[in-house]
């Protein structure tokens, strides 16, 4: 199918879907800020010291076993 010069012309003038490199969501992919660093715990001297994983377990057992009462 062969197009006219003024359809042409009117597909020429038309914006594109596609993000211009050129816009601020282009240049938002490239400045995206990072996550941060994962938290480190503190090492103690105790191996046997309560840690948050440890905590966060005590706590979920304390729900649980109240919700099963």
């Amino acid at each position: 199918m062969k197009l006219s010069q003024e359809a042409v012309e009117k597909l020429k003038q038309q914006p594109s879907a596609a993000p211009s490199r050129f816009s601020k969501l282009a240049d938002f992919d490239s400045k995206a800020p990072a996550s941060p660093p994962p938290e480190k715990e503190k090492e103690d001297d105790d191996p046997n010291a309560p840690n948050k994983f440890d905590q966060l377990m005590k706590a979920a057992c304390s729900i649980k076993s109240a919700q099963l009462e």
